[in-house]
Parts: structure tokens; sequence; C-alpha cells
């Protein structure tokens, strides 16, 4: 199947670092911190210094999904208990300005993986996690990397997200995975309508109920969130980034706060895909439609016990 992208970045260090061996894999404004995962989570882990060379993305082909893709494999150790990771895809970019350089160092490996739904996120202190990278059948081994559980690290699933599997289009609008009953999506020319009931693609809810094996795919009858903190609201502003569900709407402002609570569940077929069922409300008079600029008109927002992320829509205003 980023907004939060659900990727990181690693520097897999499988030899000793040597002053050449040394890479420049990300630059920006924050400081690095250790991931922030759910069970049962999909994220993208992006490491550099692998020796391992693929000519063309591996997508595993069965479920329950593979422990090992092209030799290489990933385990999550949290206290004395240890679980592989099921793998999704693995792709390599190259990232150095010389493109006919073949160093480790010269490549990016990203390996869409699921969380083991095994980690445990409750209690205190919750014991962190140490990810390992392996390859060549566990030949070479990477030191642990941290990985910081929490009870959700919610993410709806857009157009430009790694674990979908394709590159983004340069320029492409990161739309949310939103749907109409019928399966189509929800668009600027598709919009949706009051009191349709619209089907939004996350990860990252957590635990399920009754709980789900690893790497399978979601069962029938379909396996609910076990969040009694997953809550929704609604703000009909242009363009509106993810918000905290308000419970006061202020006179002045368009609709906002808390709606019913969303009807989720783990979408069966698919490995770690909720899919969370939401009724539009009445839009307020004078919404204006998604043109000249508005990308979205509705901000759907989604909040756990820990996390929250939003879905930017399109509403067709009120006639």
């Amino acid at each position: 199947m980023p907004g939060k992208t659900g990727t990181i970045i690693l520097i897999a260090s499988l030899q000793p670092l040597l002053l050449a061996q040394l890479s420049v894999v990300g630059a920006g404004y924050r400081v690095p911190a250790p991931l922030p995962a759910a069970p049962g989570e999909v994220v993208t882990l992006s490491v550099t210094g692998l020796k391992t060379r693929i000519a063309s993305p591996l997508t595993a082909s069965t479920i329950p999904l593979p422990a090992t893709l092209g030799g290489i494999s990933v385990s999550l150790q949290q206290g004395t208990a240890s679980y592989a990771s099921p793998i999704f895809r693995i792709q390599q970019t190259g990232i150095c300005a010389d493109a006919t350089n073949s160093s480790p160092d010269c490549f990016i490996t990203s390996i869409t993986v699921q969380v083991p739904f095994e980690i445990v996120a409750q209690g205190f202190p919750v014991v962190p996690v140490g990810v390992t990278v392996s390859e060549s059948g566990g030949s070479t081994v990477s030191q642990p990397f941290l990985l910081v559980p929490q009870i959700d690290t919610i993410h709806v699933v857009t157009s430009c997200d790694t674990i979908l599997g394709a590159a983004p289009v340069p320029g492409q609008i990161c739309a949310p995975i939103v749907v109409h009953a019928d399966g189509s999506s929800v668009t600027a020319s598709s919009p949706a309508s009051e009191g349709e009931t619209v089907a939004i693609y996350a990860v990252g809810l957590g635990i399920t109920q009754p709980s789900v094996a690893t790497g399978k795919a979601g069962p029938l009858p379909a396996a609910m969130p076990n969040n009694s903190d997953l809550r929704i609201g609604f703000n009909y502003s242009p363009d509106a980034l993810p918000t905290i569900p308000n419970p006061e709407q202020a006179p002045s402002s368009p609709p906002q706060g808390p709606g019913p609570q969303p009807f989720a569940w783990l979408a069966p077929g698919f490995v770690a895909l909720y899919q969370l069922n939401v009724t539009i409300p009445a839009p307020p008079p004078g919404l204006l439609p998604c043109l000249n600029g508005i990308y979205s008109n509705l901000t759907i927002n989604i909040e756990g016990a820990q996390s929250l992320d939003g879905a930017q829509i399109c509403v067709r205003p009120p006639q």
C-alpha cells in the first residue's frame, strides 16, 4: 500500500564504519527520533549499507506473508521475546551523485513490513523494541535499531504511500484513499454527499478483537480494533490539517467537533489494513467547492489513544 509517511531512515551498520563508508541518508530541520509504531502496523524501513542488490522490486506473492524476501529478513526483539516481521515488498533506490557507484552506501533499500501484533504497547514502562535487518539468509546481521511501541499510530493511507508499492508521480497530490460505496474514489470531480457513508482506509489502529495472526489476512467475520479511545471529528474548512476532534464549536467557526464512533474493522482479505465507515454530516451553508486552489473542503479527523490523522476530502456543497 506518507502527513505521516510511515517511513524511517536506518543506517544498517553491517560492517565497521570507516570514513569512506559513511553515508548521508536524510536532511531537514528535525532531530531524528526512534520510530513509533503500533502492533500490526505497516511501515517501510529505509536501510542503507546492505550488500544485496535487487534489479527490480520484489513483492510477496503469498499470504501469510513471508518472513524472508530476496534473502532479506527483519526481526524485532522486545525483552526476551523475538518476532519475525512479515515482508510485503523490497525495492532499492540509488542515492549517490555518481550513478555508476555500486558501493553499499549508494543504495537505500526500502523494506515494507508488518510490525508484529505480538509486541506489547501497554503498561508502564513500555519496553522498547530492537529492529534488526539481516541479509544473505541471516549470515550478515545489522545492529539493532530502536522502535517505540504505541497503542496506536493511526495513518490514513494516501496515494503517495510507500506501502502501496508504487512510486508517487512528481507533483501528485497525496490524496487519502477514501471511496464511495461502489468502490470509486472520492475526488473533486466525484465528491461525497451529505448523509453518504464513505470508506476510509488506514493502518496503525493497533491490536484487534478477536486477535489476528501476524502476516495473515483479515478474517470474516471481521476483527475490530481493540481501541476504546477511537473517535472521529469533522472540520468543514478549506484544506484543513488534521486536528484533535473539538468537543466545543466556536460560534463563528465552520461546523466541527466529534461525531459518532466510527465503524472500523480489519478489512477481510487484506493484511493489517483497516476500513472505517464514516457518514458525512450536513455541510454548512456557503461551503466552497473543491475548485480554484481548494483541494479539500472537509477534513475527517481520526483520533486514537496516542495518535491522530485525518482524511482531507471533497464534499458537495448544499444546494
